[in-house]
């Protein structure tokens, strides 16, 4: 990619390790890579661990630096609701994604997909709150331990609602990674538009 020269810009996924090798990093910025959808997950060291990540908030935090300083844009990969996940955590990442000037947010309810180990232990306790497989996309469908569903479900519009503000896309339009700014545009209204969804999904089936 670097070698084609080409004027297209592009979006790779990765994780953290990544900003680690410098050879990578110099082709990446030759093959215009403008963003980079990086795995955070989470900034909870006990999560980090159970999602056997093999990173540290420091290591995350290093990495976030490094991308940015070969200006390549971040936009940060996170799940919620594992056991660990408390009351207010959505916010707290907003104000990471904030505070490093990440370009946006991706997050992903933690989803017991059936089949997987996840799915038969929650089956067993009883925490599957219905299999209504279009659902399983995004949306809360199991009951946490640290907050109620409706709660976790909150947490994900908050945390969006804070991070695509209007103050962050007009300054994502103004001086965000050439390429990029119609698309952050339209995640920005993608995710308040999803808001009303979350009504209703909450009314429907997360509140007895």
């Amino acid at each position: 990619m670097a070698k084609l020269n080409t004027s297209y810009k592009f979006v790779i996924q990765a994780r953290p390790e990544i900003a680690y090798d410098d050879e990578m990093l110099v082709l990446m910025k030759k093959a215009h890579i403008g963003i980079v959808y990086m795995g955070i997950e989470s900034l909870n060291p006990n999560s980090l661990a159970k999602f056997k990540k093999d990173s540290t908030l420091v290591d995350i935090k290093y990495a976030v630096k490094k991308i940015k300083d070969c200006g390549i844009s971040i936009h940060g990969l996170f799940v919620f609701g594992d056991d660990d996940f408390r009351k207010g955590d959505g916010l707290r990442v907003a104000e990471f994604v904030k505070q490093h000037n990440l370009s946006g947010v991706l997050i992903q309810p933690l989803t017991p997909f059936p089949g997987t180990t996840l799915f038969k232990t929650m089956k067993k306790e009883n925490r599957i709150l219905h299999e209504d497989w279009r659902y399983y996309n995004g949306k809360v469908v199991f009951t946490p331990k640290q907050l109620s569903a409706a709660e976790l479900q909150k947490e994900i519009s908050d945390c969006y609602k804070s991070v695509f503000s209007p103050l962050r896309v007009i300054k994502f339009l103004l001086f965000g990674p050439k390429g990029f700014k119609l698309a952050g545009l339209g995640e920005a209204i993608f995710r308040h538009l999803e808001q009303l969804k979350n009504r209703t999904y909450i009314k429907d089936k997360l509140t007895n």
